[in-house]
């Protein structure tokens, strides 16, 4: 397994460990945010979002957001509805300015938790998906 292949597993298994590690739902948003406070990832308007008191408050507003643009014929009538079940630990800027490779042991050490929080399952996934297009080439 070469250098690259090894680095590309152990984001993987971060990712999976992040996601596996037990918050409470209730807990929704940014990591040490102060109440009252805009929430900011990729996921957010430029100017901040929320802050949301529940996880349903959020589903509502990206629901909002999806009858927006249905309105404004972006997206088709029938587009699914979000549905917020679960929250999860995130980073949502997972790329390689944000991963230090550890001398030696060659541990991952993620850094930047700036719009790091606890949000819905797949939030980290789809950040992966669409913030870091060519920054992953090498």
């Amino acid at each position: 397994m070469d250098a690259q292949e090894a680095i590309t597993k152990q984001v993987a298994q971060l990712i999976q460990d992040l996601q596996s590690t037990p918050v409470c739902q209730s807990d929704v948003g940014p990591i040490g945010g102060s109440d009252g406070e805009p929430w900011h990832g990729p996921f957010f308007t430029h100017y901040g979002t929320g802050p949301f008191q529940t996880l349903s408050d959020m589903e509502d507003w990206y629901n909002h957001k999806l009858d927006v643009c249905i309105r404004l014929g972006r997206l088709p009538k029938n587009e699914p509805r979000f549905q917020f079940d679960a929250v999860v630990l995130t980073h949502q800027d997972i790329a390689p300015r944000n991963i230090i490779v550890e001398k030696g042991t060659g541990r991952l050490v993620l850094i930047d938790w700036s719009m790091g929080g606890i949000y819905p399952v797949g939030l980290e996934q789809a950040a992966l998906s669409r913030q870091c297009v060519g920054e992953w080439d090498v």
